[in-house]
């Protein structure tokens, strides 16, 4: 899968994230928690899309930084990364419908983001990236 469907996949999700962050109420028959994150019982995405398969596989594969404390931080001995990428991860594996024990967390430095894409090693990468004219 190319870069560009992939970052298109992200937008998608952050799209859908912000959707189901502006809904009211906590309505049974569309999603159930699962360690403080709604994850969605009823997902409908495009077909071929990345996020009907993603959805459909049940599991997820997310790059993360994990030395940038607050953004995405392992502590020696942790089990899982701690932070704000690793939030953002939980709730898009959600909106997929992909409950957080589903969820594989790769780490995940700069020069490795768009090698790991382009190989597929992760399906998503949620690691401090920022805008810049490259």
């Amino acid at each position: 899968m190319n870069t560009s469907r992939r970052l298109g996949t992200i937008a998608l999700a952050v799209v859908g994230l912000a959707a189901s962050l502006t809904a009211c109420g906590d309505d049974a028959s569309t999603s159930t928690k699962s360690i403080g994150v709604d994850v969605a019982k009823d997902t409908d995405f495009a077909a071929g899309t990345t996020m009907a398969e993603l959805s459909k596989a049940g599991e997820i594969t997310i790059g993360i930084k994990i030395d940038q404390p607050g953004i995405g931080f392992q502590a020696p001995g942790a089990d899982q990364p701690e932070g704000f990428d690793t939030e953002m991860g939980r709730i898009i594996a959600g909106a997929l419908g992909i409950k957080e024990d589903k969820i594989t967390w790769k780490e995940t430095v700069s020069d490795n983001r768009e090698p790991f894409l382009q190989n597929g090693e992760v399906d998503i990468v949620l690691a401090s990236y920022s805008i810049t004219d490259e």
